[in-house]
């Protein structure tokens, strides 16, 4: 089990010696990441109640290997023309919550979530949006 509750602007690799599954990012918690990949890589559980950034590179903000998740309650945001902000090979997704007035969970790039390889499950109560496809 892992935490970010600050600013890291490197790469995250999920599932590594650094940050063992699961990893939560805190609502302080920002990730950020202007270079060529992801902001956060590998596979595993992400609870995001923060921010993460794909701020200038091509690529999304997060890319995840395997039978992963994604609980966003917060936001996911990827500057990019090409990448998906959210990407899973299969898995699942879950943007916001189901409390009446309280998701305000984003996520937003050229593509907003794109699953490939398997079927991935996709839960919204927020706002998922692209540029070229949700």
């Amino acid at each position: 089990m892992s935490t970010i509750n600050g600013i890291t602007t490197n790469g995250v690799i999920l599932g590594s010696g650094s940050y063992p599954s699961p990893l939560t990012i805190t609502s302080n918690g920002y990730v950020s990441y202007s270079g060529t990949g992801y902001a956060i890589t590998g596979s595993g559980r992400l609870l995001n109640q923060g921010t993460v950034a794909q701020t200038g590179g091509p690529d999304g903000a997060i890319a995840l290997a395997g039978v992963s998740s994604i609980t966003n309650l917060g936001t996911i945001k990827s500057s990019s023309n090409y990448g998906a902000a959210a990407y899973l090979e299969g898995g699942t997704i879950i943007n916001g919550q189901a409390v009446a007035g309280a998701s305000n969970a984003l996520v937003q790039g050229a593509t907003g979530f794109k699953a490939g390889g398997v079927a991935g499950t996709v839960i919204n109560y927020g706002s998922i949006a692209g540029n070229h496809y949700a």
